[in-house]
């Protein structure tokens, strides 16, 4: 009497999966990839253009502001990591369920489709019968004949 397939999610929809993934190349890591290099130039350029004589209390002064710089860094770092981990976790689900979400969005749809239909042909029936009684009326009044002829 149960259908082992009854509780089978739907696959997901394959033309929004292609779609996402050049949106995710295009979108995420594309900027990704161009900032990290570009980071890298400019680390690079930095490095070669700074001079070696450097002031010790400089020095002290750059470790002082980086260290809490660092700890919201790696606060944020965590936060992000979790966020990206339950986003992979969701993304392996949400999947199926948006697709089912979608097939009876679909039903829907077809379904207040047709009672918008059957709304309109009283009014569509009744408009008609109108129009052909003018056209009826208009072609006997064409076809008369003058009594002056």
């Amino acid at each position: 009497m149960n259908n082992p397939n009854s509780n089978r999610l739907p696959d997901p929809n394959p033309v929004t999966q292609d779609r996402h993934r050049r949106q995710t190349r295009v979108q995420i890591l594309l900027p990704v990839i161009g900032s990290a290099v570009l980071i890298g130039l400019v680390a690079v350029l930095v490095t070669m253009a700074s001079t070696p004589t450097v002031d010790r209390f400089s020095d002290i002064s750059i470790i002082f502001l980086i260290i809490p710089t660092a700890v919201a860094g790696l606060v944020f770092l965590a936060v992000f990591g979790a966020l990206i981990y339950l986003l992979a976790r969701g993304l392996k689900v949400l999947p199926s369920y948006a697709r089912l979400v979608q097939i009876y969005l679909d039903r829907i749809t077809e379904i207040l489709k047709k009672a918008a239909d059957r709304a309109a042909d009283p009014v569509l029936a009744v408009e008609g019968v109108v129009e052909g009684v003018k056209v009826l009326f208009r072609r006997r009044s064409n076809h008369k004949v003058n009594p002056g002829e």
